[in-house]
């Protein structure tokens, strides 16, 4: 009977917690932050790049981050590559990166398409040291975008 009775006070007491914290959301520290996200004008052969710099602002050591990118034309409108008819690409950033380090990597010639001029972090995945994965959507990558990096071409 007491347990019952300390049961309900106690959920009482902690509901309106929960509740706060489930209407403003996770509280969990970001474990990137994004520094730049940039496109690269055509090569000379017509390929668009990208430029990414992220720092691991965690504790933990990641093993691999993976980066899906979505490029889209002036209008707003998702794009694809002229060549493969690619869009959406996934792209490995196959370094360990370590609690602080800081890494910045250049893809050229991801797409072939002169009418890209903006892309997008769709999404990030982080394999960490134990071999664990996490996925963070666009909504969770904004947060995690320095000030002066944008991630809409919807505007």
């Amino acid at each position: 009977m007491i347990t019952r009775l300390l049961t309900k006070y106690l959920m009482a007491l902690m509901l309106p917690l929960l509740m706060w914290n489930w209407a403003h959301g996770d509280s969990a520290p970001l474990p990137l932050r994004v520094t730049m996200a940039q496109i690269l004008p055509a090569s000379t052969v017509g390929g668009v790049g990208q430029t990414l710099a992220v720092i691991n602002v965690s504790a933990e050591t990641y093993r691999q981050l993976e980066v899906v990118f979505v490029p889209y034309d002036r209008y707003g409108r998702r794009q694809t590559s002229d060549i493969d008819d690619v869009g959406e690409v996934q792209i490995p950033l196959n370094t360990s990166l370590f609690p602080e380090q800081e890494v910045v990597n250049t893809w050229p010639d991801v797409w072939f398409n002169h009418s890209i001029v903006c892309v997008e972090i769709d999404r990030l995945r982080i394999t960490y040291s134990d071999g664990s994965r996490r996925v963070y959507r666009k909504d969770a990558v904004d947060d995690m975008l320095a000030d002066n990096v944008l991630n809409d071409c919807q505007r």
